[in-house]
Parts: C-alpha cells; sequence; structure tokens
C-alpha cells in the first residue's frame, strides 16, 4: 500500500469513528490513529482495516435496542472484531507480556526510590519556604513531603517504559486497553445515554418549545484552566492547570469537570479561556454524557488513587474526552504555561508530558479533522 492509499484508509478510519454515537470509545479510537499516523506499514495497514470494523461493530451495539436479542449478537461480533485488533496488534504475546511485567517491577522500585528522594527534597525546599515567608514551619514541610513523593513514585513509574518499551507497542496498548476497558463497560448493564438526555431535557426546560428553541440556537461555552492547587493553595504554579468546562443552560451556569470538588466557574479567575460556539443541541449532548460517564470515570478517592495518572488520566484528558465523544476537536489549552514557576513549567511539566505513551500535543491533528463549530 503507498503512502496515498494509506492516508486514504486512515480518512476513512477517522469518517467511521466520527459516525459513532456519542460514546467514551471515540477518544481511545482517536488515539489509535495517532498511533497510527506514524508510518505506513504492513502492521499498521492491517490494525486500520481492523479499526474500522470494530468502528462498524460498535455502531451496531451502541445503536441496539437495550432488551433485544440484537444486542447479545452485536455483543458478540463485537468482540470478536476488538480480539481480532488486540491480536494483530501483538500487545498481549507472551514475550511482551513479560517485558510489561518486568518493566512494572522496575517501574514500582524506581517509583519508590524516586518518592523517598523526591520527598525529601519537597520537605527541605517546603522548610525553606516556610522560614523564608515566617509561615507554619511543620505545614510546610509536610505540603513539600507528600507533593515530592506523588510526584517522585508518578515519574520513577513510568521512567522504565520510556527508556525500554518500544513507544508504538506502548501506545497501541495504552489505546487498545482504553478500548477494551470501555467495551467491558458496555456489556455490562449500565444507564443509558438516552435516559440522561431525557433527564438534562426535564430539568432545564419546562416546556417542549423552550427545549426546540435552545436545540436550535448557536450558544458559547467555555473551556477554563485555573491553576492547579492539589491539596494546598501554596502549590500553585507548581503542579500545572486544573481544566473544566463551562456551560450556560437555562440561566444557570455548570461545570463539566473531572475533580473531587467544583470549580468556582462564577468568581473564580482562570488562567486560560477557549471560547466555542455550538447548537443548544450540542449542549444537551455534552451534558448528558458527562453525567452517562459518571458511572465509569467518576472522581472519587477511590478513582484517584486506582486509575487517575497525570497525563494520561486527569483532567485536562477528561475534558478531552468530553470533547471528541462529542465529535469536536480537543482543547488548545496547556497543563502548565509561562506564567508558572520555574520548577513547574520545567521539571514537573516535563514529568507530566513527556513520559507518558502520548505527548500531550498528540491529538492536536483532531483540530483538523473535527471543525470547530
Amino acid at each position: 500500500m503507498n503512502d496515498n492509499e494509506y492516508s486514504q484508509q486512515i480518512t476513512q478510519l477517522a469518517e467511521h469513528i466520527t459516525e459513532l454515537p456519542t460514546c467514551e470509545l471515540k477518544y481511545h479510537l482517536w488515539l489509535l490513529v495517532a498511533a497510527l499516523r506514524g508510518a505506513n506499514n504492513a502492521l499498521n495497514n492491517q490494525l486500520a482495516e481492523a479499526a474500522i470494523k470494530f468502528c462498524e461493530q460498535s455502531t451496531h451495539l451502541l445503536k441496539a435496542s437495550e432488551q433485544s436479542s440484537e444486542k447479545s449478537q452485536c455483543l458478540t461480533h463485537t468482540r470478536a472484531s476488538l480480539d481480532q485488533l488486540i491480536q494483530i496488534s501483538g500487545i498481549k504475546q507472551p514475550s511482551i507480556q513479560r517485558q510489561q511485567y518486568f518493566l512494572n517491577v522496575q517501574g514500582v522500585l524506581l517509583g519508590m526510590m524516586f518518592a523517598v528522594i523526591a520527598s525529601g527534597i519537597g520537605g527541605v525546599a517546603g522548610t525553606g519556604r516556610a522560614i523564608n515567608r515566617n509561615e507554619n514551619l511543620l505545614r510546610y514541610f509536610f505540603i513539600g513531603l507528600a507533593t515530592g513523593f506523588f510526584l517522585g513514585l508518578a515519574a520513577g513509574y513510568r521512567i522504565p517504559k520510556k527508556l525500554f518499551k518500544d513507544p508504538v507497542v506502548r501506545q497501541f496498548k495504552f489505546a487498545l486497553n482504553g478500548l477494551e476497558e470501555c467495551f467491558n463497560f458496555l456489556a455490562r448493564p449500565h444507564k443509558s445515554l438516552t435516559d440522561e438526555m431525557l433527564k438534562i431535557q426535564q430539568t432545564y426546560f419546562c416546556r417542549p418549545y423552550d427545549l426546540t428553541q435552545f436545540s436550535q440556537q448557536i450558544v458559547h461555552y467555555e473551556i477554563l484552566t485555573f491553576k492547579a492547587q492539589f491539596f494546598s493553595p501554596t502549590l500553585e504554579g507548581y503542579v500545572g492547570h486544573h481544566a473544566c468546562i463551562k456551560i450556560t443552560i437555562a440561566g444557570q451556569k455548570i461545570p463539566l469537570e473531572y475533580s473531587l470538588g467544583s470549580s468556582d466557574i462564577q468568581a473564580g479567575k482562570p488562567s486560560q479561556v477557549e471560547v466555542r460556539k455550538v447548537t443548544g443541541a450540542k449542549i444537551i449532548e455534552m451534558i448528558a454524557f458527562h453525567h452517562f460517564l459518571q458511572q465509569s470515570h467518576a472522581c472519587n478517592s477511590r478513582d484517584i488513587l486506582t486509575k487517575m495518572k497525570p497525563g494520561d488520566r486527569d483532567c485536562f484528558n477528561y475534558i478531552n474526552l468530553l470533547l471528541l465523544g462529542t465529535n469536536q476537536a480537543v482543547t488548545q489549552l496547556k497543563r502548565f504555561d509561562t506564567h508558572d514557576k520555574f520548577i513547574g513549567r520545567n521539571i514537573v511539566c516535563f514529568f507530566i508530558t513527556e513520559l507518558g505513551p502520548f505527548k500531550t500535543d498528540e491529538l492536536d491533528f483532531t483540530q483538523k479533522t473535527l471543525s470547530l463549530k
């Protein structure tokens, strides 16, 4: 297959992704496209073809009635197409799984070592800052200690994979593991997106006329970032920015975000702003999708401790998941900017944005593929 034919194949895959009903699968499929765009070779040709078949089967699955025999058949066919995709990628070959096991062990050991070193540095830095500002010495010491521990642990765990694992295999694994997790969720009983949309309509619109009028309007919404504080305001400028979406519907301002709390979108001063125009129907779709995702992406203590990974699964990834899942391009806002502290924008930024399977700008090509309406 020549380069032109391969480009057409990737374009065809992108079209199949956009034709999928609103779902989380889209996000992971776009990550797969990002990995496939890198090279035209036999493996990527086969993966692109298999991904197109998976999209077709997923479309049937998502459109099937929840209580019909068709749903069961669609689950079987979609699982088979996913298994084929995984088999072609080779991510579950014994040799790769053995390597993954050893890298995980090395990552845990290195992570603990980095955590101890970084927590020591953080404790000393926190103490120095407290003395310099004449603040509570113990409080700043523990803030520096805890911050260093978590950042060191996260960085150390990723370094072996960054150094010794094939970057393309790592990207395939990340994207396909995400697809498998999504499929497993869809195979279990869950609330439907249609039910969530009905709830949104009933909550914010008393009359059908108001709903119809709003759905046809062109409205604005904002993607915002606020200086992240992690667990203390003293960390502003060191740990990047927190992203959220600010939506106005029926006179109410609503934040859509991945966070334990709720951002102050009324009085808070955002560090970055991106304004977009969409139809009111798209706004309803976004809110409903956000509510739907709380079944699999609810931000709670358990999710943060077991699944959250800065740069891979955090507030920015969640915003992009919401956007791509509703056929909109990823945000142009940045996790770090020039106003952050030197340590934040150079050291912490590197560990968060460069050590994951995908760089933070890997999905920027969707700006051209998906039009901003």
